[in-house]
């Protein structure tokens, strides 16, 4: 993301997973820079699966979420995602992401932010 957005924008989103990534410095410079961020822990393909079911328990690896979306979606590719796929469950997916938010821990492992944005982009 650039260090400004000029007023082409009426807002600016960063979309970030926790592995490999600095989240704490990353929402620093989203509030330095007036940018809203999301935070998927452990990673994005989590709120793919929340698509088709829920998910409480710690997840190690993103593997093991990968590993789940093939069972609803057999030839799922991380590169080639069809919104067809997801659309159906879209509803689903913001209730249940929700849901793994509520507590008083930052970004808990697993849960993801992304529904705010969607929320953000249906209104």
């Amino acid at each position: 993301m650039a260090d400004h957005y000029n007023d082409e924008f009426d807002e600016v989103w960063r979309v970030v997973d926790v592995d490999n990534f600095d989240i704490h410095s990353g929402a620093s410079k989203a509030a330095e820079l007036n940018a809203k961020m999301v935070v998927s822990n452990p990673c994005f393909e989590l709120w793919l699966l929340l698509h088709f079911e829920s998910l409480t328990g710690h997840v190690a690896k993103c593997k093991d979420v990968e590993r789940l979306i093939r069972k609803y979606i057999p030839a799922y590719k991380k590169a080639k995602l069809s919104f067809a796929d997801f659309e159906a469950g879209l509803a689903q997916a913001c209730k249940r992401a929700r849901c793994l938010e509520e507590g008083e821990v930052e970004y808990p492992n697993p849960s993801t932010g992304i529904w705010r944005l969607v929320e953000r982009i249906m209104t």
